[in-house]
């Protein structure tokens, strides 16, 4: 009687910059997952590390729908709220920040917890940037 095969866990990796790539190499390390692609806005970035690895590049994550069991996000993590937001939505904000490895976070002043658009899209264009 043959073994039966254990079922290996397909993954995706969306965000390929600093931390996707530490994702990448962390799953190339597991003997029971198959990376299927690699997500990043930088096609070309994409292109070049799934080469690299063996697998495929996309450039939306939404392609890796029904090709995944699980896929790691590693996107930039902007956490904002208002200046006069109440103290425990405030604190609760920051704490977030603190946690997510990277994140950033504003405080935009002036601004209770519904933030004006106006405020709002100068802060996330600096962002972005």
């Amino acid at each position: 009687m043959s073994p039966v095969a254990e079922p290996r866990l397909r993954a995706g990796v969306v965000g390929a910059g600093h931390m996707g790539q530490y994702h990448i190499l962390a799953l190339m390390e597991l003997w029971d997952v198959d990376l299927v692609g690699i997500v990043d806005v930088d096609f070309a970035r994409a292109q070049h590390l799934a080469t690299t690895y063996g697998t495929r590049a996309f450039r939306d994550y939404r392609e890796l729908a029904g090709l995944v069991d699980v896929a790691t996000v590693a996107v930039p993590t902007l956490v904002m709220n208002g200046g006069k937001t109440d103290a425990r939505l405030s604190q609760a904000a920051r704490a977030v920040a603190a946690a997510v490895p990277g994140a950033q976070h504003r405080e935009l002043p002036g601004q209770d917890h519904n933030v004006s658009p106006a405020v709002l899209a100068p802060a996330l264009l600096e962002f972005c940037r």
